[in-house]
């Protein structure tokens, strides 16, 4: 195979072009908005400083929760990145670290609930290195974010205390310690739950992490990476549920120790495990394949056997992630949404050059009334074997739809 992204970057470099979505509103009291950038060029910085084209504003009238995302993948030589969320001029979420291989993806959450006002949300990037993304079939640059008026978030972060808290490095599943958020329902809702830290290895190792719901493993969550110096680690859970009371924590295990990123820089309040309740008119389904798959290496877009036909009674807003975890033995590979066999722009995800990694993604729009074929599709030259029944290896799509 010729280098997977590396189409990368033969230079031919076009001039980005940023699209700053309007607001979106198909169901009453739940809306959306979506930025992206066609191409990114960012100079290389010491201190912290916003990516304009993943700025946008926007005015929320009545009490709700938010959701927001982004995504950037991207090629840079050899040198860490750091990233973050600002929302009105302040720190958000968590700070994301990853590391100095030559393709990567930075990916970010944060969940609120937000008083009525305006709101500016900026992702904020610190490099070493010039980054010049021209336009490739592997480029995403996105900022998501919705917001709903029935519904409510809650959140915790990572405590920093004077001393690290204890990391199990005998490569068992533990618990990340005073790290938990609690939901009380009401009735029936779908719940969505997303977590996401950075880690500093004491030396070039990997970690798995999962969401933990009311004492039980959500394989669809599984993210991993490694074996590098700094790692992203992340993953969402979506189910409609009706218990009270819903306990969540990240489950992970790892062979060395690490520290945190948002420790180790003094990031203050951050945030680090969320859930937020979607409107009673909400429904979800998650694919979750559990039978082995194998990795090609041809280097040609191909879809894997994570795939799932969405059938909607009416037009509707739909809300699809997908969450992939596996070996990889050193090579590159990058994933993509499609919709009815059509590429959905900006939904890569892409890790390079790593034993082991893990890519999400996310798409929002408006989808008709119909059936509409949701596919992961991938391409690359890594080959590798998946074994679905294993804790730490996972392929899954969640489509919520409302």
């Amino acid at each position: 195979m010729k280098t997977v992204a590396v189409p990368v970057i033969v230079l031919t470099i076009l001039l980005p072009t940023i699209t700053a979505g309007t607001v979106v509103n198909m169901v009453d009291g739940l809306f959306s908005k979506t930025t992206v950038s066609d191409g990114l060029q960012l100079k290389a910085t010491t201190t912290f400083q916003p990516i304009h084209a993943l700025t946008t504003s926007i005015h929320i009238k009545n009490p709700s929760s938010v959701f927001v995302h982004y995504g950037i993948t991207f090629h840079s030589s050899n040198k860490d990145f750091y990233s973050k969320l600002q929302i009105n001029s302040f720190n958000a979420g968590s700070l994301v670290h990853t590391g100095n291989q030559l393709y990567k993806t930075a990916t970010g959450f944060w969940m609120e609930n937000l008083n009525p006002g305006q709101y500016t949300i900026e992702v904020h990037y610190k490099s070493p290195v010039n980054i010049v993304m021209g336009v490739a079939d592997w480029q995403a640059a996105v900022l998501h974010m919705f917001w709903a008026e029935d519904s409510r978030a809650v959140s915790s972060g990572i405590k920093c205390y004077p001393e690290p808290t204890s990391i199990n490095a005998y490569n068992y599943w533990g618990i990340l310690s005073d790290l938990e958020t609690v939901l009380h329902l009401q009735s029936t809702r779908v719940v969505l739950a997303a977590y996401q830290f950075s880690s500093e290895m004491a030396t070039p190792s990997h970690v798995v992490t999962a969401l933990g719901v009311n004492g039980f493993h959500q394989h669809s969550s599984s993210f991993l990476n490694g074996d590098i110096a700094f790692l992203n680690l992340h993953g969402v859970w979506a189910e409609r549920r009706s218990q009270n009371y819903m306990q969540f924590n990240v489950l992970y295990r790892t062979p060395t120790t690490l520290s945190f990123t948002d420790c180790k820089e003094d990031y203050k309040n951050n945030k680090n495990l969320y859930a937020m309740i979607f409107p009673p008119s909400c429904n979800v389904v998650t694919v979750n394949p559990k039978g082995n798959f194998a990795i090609g290496n041809s280097n040609v877009w191909a879809p894997t056997d994570v795939s799932h036909s969405l059938s909607l009674s009416k037009q509707s807003h739909v809300f699809i992630m997908y969450q992939f975890a596996g070996p990889f033995g050193g090579k590159t590979i990058v994933m993509r949404l499609s919709i009815n066999s059509v590429p959905q722009k900006h939904t890569q995800s892409l890790m390079g050059e790593m034993t082991y990694g893990g890519m999400f993604g996310m798409w929002q729009g408006v989808l008709n009334s119909g059936t509409h074929k949701i596919t992961l599709d991938y391409r690359g030259n890594a080959k590798a074997g998946l074994q679905g029944v294993q804790l730490w290896q996972t392929r899954a799509i969640t489509a919520v739809y409302c």
